[in-house]
């Protein structure tokens, strides 16, 4: 399935999606330049993904993790 967005102000919705280390970083990267909250289901809690979160914790990002959940 293709989906194409055009002159799109706001996004909000749901994907479920298994874990995955690629996806993981890029859902933690930019929800935090995103404006308000958001949640990461089924984060890979792999070492990397961990070093992204504390990287981004470093630069002033606040970020809870809760199980699987960030």
């Amino acid at each position: 399935m293709n989906i194409s967005l055009n002159n799109v102000s706001t996004i909000r919705g749901e994907i479920n999606i298994p874990p995955d280390k690629s996806l993981s970083h890029r859902a933690v990267m930019f929800n935090s330049i995103a404006n308000g909250d958001a949640k990461i289901t089924n984060f890979l809690m792999g070492e990397d993904c961990l070093s992204t979160i504390d990287v981004l914790r470093k630069l002033g990002v606040k970020i809870r993790v809760d199980g699987s959940n960030v």
